[in-house]
């Protein structure tokens, strides 16, 4: 009673000082702050049992309200909840890798849902909007910041990229006064202009990306923590032979094809189903080329930092082209791998 006891206490106090950072600290930052309160409380749930994970996460919720108000802490405990009960269960159960995972990217996808449809209920409106107008609020409360970024990101990079030498002649001449003078309501128009526009596809985007990767970091990080405390996990693979399933290369080549075929030929909404698609593939492909150059890397470097430090900084230089991703699929049609270990075997 006493080990779980403090337990929970010790997963609240990390949750909500987590949070208050990032309340306190800007939407951006709680944002990012966020995703790991799954992790908290998934360790949690593997430490100890339903009934006491429950009650931490209302503990949780009861802080937040006090802080922020009945809604966020409503969203929070509802995107919270199934990723703790369903993956810190998975990791008591000692299952295999693969399910674990998958029960993980599941849950993660289930909570994004959850996420998505509690905005609507209690703020009448979309995820989207709801982050269009936070997004506005903070260009309103910095004006100098904001007119800097309208005369960068609206007049200047738009004159470099027409490749005009007059106008970007006049524009470089522009004084600091000059641009202080920019009234403020039109700044704030311009940027929101573009960015909702961007924002329309980057934020399904990103979803789709950080289904996978949080699915896989929500098993891979509290597992880890257990094991460093001396108790029994799952077993997990050597990182370089981590692979996909069997036909994953031809389902996800279906797809690409199809979303490719879709936004060429303009069908509706297909603009959406190509960066859903994509994001969600660089993800899972990009963590499957990462696990290939480990292995390739293993033949020559022994130490695990230098091979870490060298996959860091390529997918770091080749991030803008999805190198890794591109990678990672061509392991999965080759299997170069599997292919050595048939012939050693």
């Amino acid at each position: 009673m006493a080990r779980k006891t403090g337990t929970t206490a010790l997963c609240v106090l990390i949750s909500v000082a987590l949070f208050a950072l990032g309340y306190y600290g800007g939407v951006f930052l709680l944002m990012v702050l966020s995703l790991l309160f799954p992790m908290v409380f998934i360790y949690h749930r593997a430490r100890t049992g339903v009934a006491w994970t429950v009650a931490a996460v209302l503990a949780f919720g009861v802080a937040v309200f006090l802080m922020a108000g009945i809604n966020i802490a409503g969203i929070l405990m509802c995107c919270v909840l199934p990723s703790a009960l369903v993956v810190g269960h998975v990791m008591r159960r000692k299952m295999t890798f693969y399910n674990s995972v998958l029960a993980s990217v599941i849950t993660m996808l289930a909570s994004l849902g959850i996420l998505f449809l509690c905005t609507y209920l209690l703020y009448d409106m979309q995820l989207l909007d709801l982050i269009l107008i936070k997004v506005e609020e903070t260009l309103v409360q910095s004006p100098e910041g904001t007119k800097q970024l309208y005369y960068l990101t609206e007049r200047l990079l738009p004159a470099a990229q027409s490749g005009d030498a007059q106008v970007m002649s006049e524009l470089a001449g522009i004084t600091s006064a000059a641009i202080s003078s920019i009234p403020l309501e039109t700044a704030v128009a311009g940027i929101m202009k573009s960015f909702t526009a961007q924002m329309a596809l980057l934020l399904p985007q990103m979803a789709a990306f950080c289904v996978p990767v949080l699915g896989l970091l929500n098993y891979i990080i509290p597992r880890a923590i257990i094991k460093k405390q001396g108790r029994a996990v799952g077993k997990v693979p050597v990182f370089s032979a981590w692979g996909l399933p069997r036909h994953f290369g031809k389902w996800s080549l279906f797809l690409l094809i199809l979303s490719y075929i879709g936004v060429g030929a303009g069908w509706n909404n297909f603009d959406y189903v190509y960066v859903i698609v994509m994001g969600f593939l660089t993800a899972v492909y990009s963590v499957q080329g990462m696990a290939f150059i480990d292995w390739a890397l293993k033949k020559k470097i022994a130490s695990r930092p230098g091979r870490v430090a060298i996959i860091v900084v390529t997918f770091l230089l080749g991030s803008i082209w999805n190198v890794y991703m591109w990678i990672g699929f061509f392991e999965q049609v080759v299997k170069l791998r599997k292919r050595e270990l048939t012939a050693n075997g």
